[in-house]
């Protein structure tokens, strides 16, 4: 094969044959893979079962995928977070420092705000999120523009790029995607649609136009 690291596509068939009850090995070999790849990506496409679970959630292609782009993207990461930064980081913020003061006022951190809310998200930074004074929300800037008033308390909007691990991972229950479906040309009527990422569960409201 031209390429070393599984496709969304494999990631799809993996998933299929799964449900159709085949072991790692069948299906490294329906897939011209090694078996400790299939297994491999299987470890860590599944999510792992917590304590109060009663259930372990199957290998989702999707949620593999979302993990894979994940770490890619995450690599090279940990050269960043070094005992300097982190150390020093840990300090503010038990100085009652927000990421954000941190970010833009201690010259001696060289990372963004993302990152260092990343980092408390992750555990990469030993910190309990809720000691923040917004408990971890990150304030917005209100449009002056917008006609739509939103209870920013409730509700936290993020960019995709700027979501912490636990919702990339589908770990914690709490997070919603939010999209529209458009009908064909001529009628009003669309669909308002809501996502929670870790079970999946969906809302969809009819509106007028």
């Amino acid at each position: 094969m031209v390429y070393k690291h599984l496709i969304a596509e494999e990631r799809g068939k993996i998933e299929a044959y799964l449900d159709e009850g085949l072991r790692p090995a069948e299906i490294a070999r329906r897939l011209d893979r090694h078996r400790s790849t299939i297994t491999r990506e299987i470890q860590r496409g599944t999510e792992a079962r917590k304590a109060n679970s009663i259930a372990r959630l199957p290998y989702q292609a999707s949620n593999a995928q979302n993990i894979a782009k994940l770490r890619k993207k995450n690599c090279g990461v940990t050269k960043k977070a070094t005992i300097h930064n982190t150390k020093t980081i840990l300090k503010y913020l038990n100085l009652k420092y927000s990421p954000e003061q941190i970010a833009h006022s201690v010259k001696s951190v060289k990372v963004c705000t993302s990152t260092i809310y990343n980092w408390i998200y992750s555990k990469t930074i030993d910190f309990n999120i809720k000691k923040l004074r917004r408990h971890g929300k990150r304030y917005k800037v209100k449009s002056s523009g917008s006609k739509i008033r939103i209870d920013r308390a409730f509700f936290e909007n993020r960019t995709i790029d700027l979501r912490p691990e636990a919702v990339q991972l589908r770990t914690e229950f709490g997070y919603w995607e939010a999209d529209t479906i458009v009908s064909k040309r001529g009628i009003s009527t669309c669909l308002a649609t809501f996502i929670e990422r870790k079970t999946r569960h969906n809302v969809a409201i009819k509106l007028p136009n």
